[in-house]
């Protein structure tokens, strides 16, 4: 056989192929559709959908909190509908009021310092009796002379 003739054949089987998937093709679609027939009543309603995707709600809301800590008590149910101001859960206060407990002793701690540091100083500068010297220069050294601290170094 020669290359032309190898061709010819090829195409003639393939052209026989395609013709027969047309037909069967073809004879499948002319099938009825299939219908379930029942008697009038009363009942409900069954949906299902069998259809791939994403279902997205209408508006999405997050919920975050400024604070964290254990919940103690949930007033609201997973896709409840809330009203804003609404109570929606309570966290355990014991951890932030032992914090102001601390923060109170602090300042109380600082007040008393600060009341302490301040008597000690007014005792300290309690007048004195004697009667205050004049300034007058003292001599260290030779070299070298220091004036008391009224007296200016250039006078």
């Amino acid at each position: 056989m020669t290359k032309r003739t190898k061709w010819i054949v090829l195409g003639v089987a393939a052209l026989g192929a395609a013709g027969l998937i047309a037909v069967f093709v073809q004879k499948g679609s002319n099938q009825a559709t299939l219908v379930r027939e029942e008697k009038v009543g009363k009942r409900d309603l069954i949906a299902s959908v069998t259809a791939s995707g994403q279902v997205q709600p209408h508006t999405k809301v997050d919920v975050a909190s400024d604070v964290s800590g254990r919940i103690v008590r949930l007033a609201v149910k997973e896709g409840e509908m809330v009203k804003k101001g609404q109570f929606l859960l309570q966290i355990d206060p014991a951890t932030y009021e032992a914090e102001v407990q601390r923060s109170q002793a602090a300042v109380a701690s600082a007040r008393a310092e600060f009341a302490r540091t301040k008597a000690a100083s007014t005792s300290r500068r309690a007048p004195s009796t004697a009667p205050r010297r004049s300034p007058r220069r003292i001599r260290r050294s030779s070299r070298r002379r220091r004036w008391s601290s009224s007296a200016p170094p250039w006078t």
